[in-house]
């Protein structure tokens, strides 16, 4: 039999082995409670990091977007610099929109995280800065619609301020030295009446080519200088393969607007492989309105020499008037057109409608002087009625009017409404050189991936 004493030490060591299991237990049980907090530390910081790294590559990409006119002239592209921890992809969503994919991971490599947002971009161009430009006089009556962007409505009100144009007009009255039937009662000065213009009276903003204009200096004090012509062309930028000049100080509309004169440009438009010419001069059998629905759509730029004529079995009747049209250029697919000594010749109650820029060139014509010599003189007017624009007109004639004639007698009157979207279209179309871009977040595009 065991004593009492043997009894209490045995009572004493199962009392220590069961404390000490107790003790090794909880120890392992914190141990373990702890590596699992480490782990769940670890993975949280490992998530948080890809997730930093991806938004870094989204952060960068976008910058690259608003910074450089370039960097998406080749979709999709795929992005991941040297030692980064993010790979980033774009990627044409439809027309308008670019999505961005983002894909982060954590420096060991074992967190990834993926973000993904959508964008609306825009390249801007050097487009003309006004809805109607000419290099001579202005001779509008109230038949006339002149629309600086935003359909009347002031600037405050106006549901898309970013289309205004920068001139609700361009003009170089003073440019007019001959009196022809254009000019109206005074040589030399705009004739525009006010409901001719389609904007907030208080809102005519005009650009007068040679004028005096009160120009604040430094310190305040006022000098008197004259108005010259902007320079409107980038550099390194061309025109149809011939590289615009330097000239900071244009001596013309066209020169101010693509970096050439009007000469060189005559010869280029015929001769470059990227325009189409259609020549009235020539006798062809063929109407000009017939040519131009053959041209194929993807054509950015047509030059017509002559009167262009258009045959009533061409045109399309209204559904909102009683007018036909006959129409050059869509919103996807716009038009330069370029016509030179020549106008459109309709049926009654005909228009033609363009979208895009429509140029007028002048021709030069030869004449015999008071004195019985030969000389050479350019076309000094043309005849706008009839003509609806979506985009921007420009004249290089010395006087551009509507005034309706015998010849053209019931047919509709001058229409031109300012379009940036169409022009930066037709710019891009052309392979113009951007200036800018810009972009703005999809609302409710951006996504996290875990």
């Amino acid at each position: 039999m065991y004593s009492i004493q043997q009894n209490k030490g045995f009572a004493i060591l199962t009392s220590a082995l069961l404390l000490s299991v107790a003790g090794i237990t909880f120890t392992v049980n914190i141990v373990l409670t702890q590596l699992v907090d480490n782990q769940v530390v670890a993975n949280y910081y490992r998530n948080n990091e890809a997730f930093a790294n991806a938004e870094s590559g989204m952060n960068v990409m976008l910058s690259k977007i608003e910074k450089s006119k370039t960097v998406l002239d080749a979709l999709p592209i795929h992005y991941q610099p040297e030692g980064s921890h993010y790979t980033v992809s774009v990627e044409q969503f439809n027309k308008n929109t670019l999505q961005i994919n983002s894909l982060g991971t954590s420096k060991d490599g074992i967190a990834t995280r993926q973000i993904q947002v959508q964008i609306y971009y825009d390249l801007s161009y050097n487009i003309p800065p006004s809805a109607l430009a000419v290099n001579g006089k202005l001779n509008l009556d109230e038949r006339a619609t002149v629309n600086d962007g935003c359909e009347g409505i002031s600037s405050e009100s106006c549901q898309s301020p970013g289309n205004i144009a920068e001139y609700h007009l361009v003009s170089h009255p003073k440019n007019e030295t001959l009196v022809t039937a254009c000019t109206g009662d005074v040589l030399g000065e705009n004739v525009i009446e006010q409901d001719a213009l389609y904007t907030a009276h208080d809102e005519n903003n005009f650009l007068l080519i040679g004028e005096s204009a009160v120009v604040l200096a430094e310190h305040e004090i006022s000098l008197t200088e004259t108005v010259d012509w902007p320079n409107n062309h980038p550099e390194n930028t061309e025109f149809h393969g011939i590289e615009a000049g330097s000239n900071t100080s244009p001596a013309s509309l066209f020169e101010s607007t693509f970096g050439i004169t009007q000469d060189v440009a005559n010869s280029v438009l015929q001769s470059a492989p990227d325009v189409v010419t259609i020549d009235m001069t020539l006798s062809s059998g063929m109407s000009c309105s017939h040519q131009l629905n053959a041209i194929d759509e993807q054509v950015t730029t047509i030059y017509i020499k002559g009167d262009c004529n258009i045959e009533h079995a061409d045109t399309t009747t209204s559904h909102t008037s009683s007018n036909d049209h006959f129409t050059i250029g869509n919103i996807e697919h716009p038009k330069a057109i370029f016509i030179e000594g020549g106008t459109f010749t309709t049926p009654i109650n005909t228009e033609v409608a363009v979208t895009g820029m429509l140029y007028f060139l002048p021709n030069t014509e030869s004449i015999i002087d008071e004195h019985g010599n030969e000389q050479l003189v350019e076309s000094p007017s043309v005849n706008l009625a009839g003509v609806q624009v979506n985009g921007a007109l420009l004249s290089d004639y010395s006087c551009s009017h509507n005034q309706t004639i015998e010849s053209v007698a019931g047919n509709p009157s001058l229409s031109v409404r300012y379009d940036k979207a169409v022009l930066n279209t037709l710019y891009k179309n052309r392979g113009s050189i951007a200036i800018n871009s810009t972009y703005s977040l999809v609302d409710g595009s951006w996504k996290d991936f875990q």
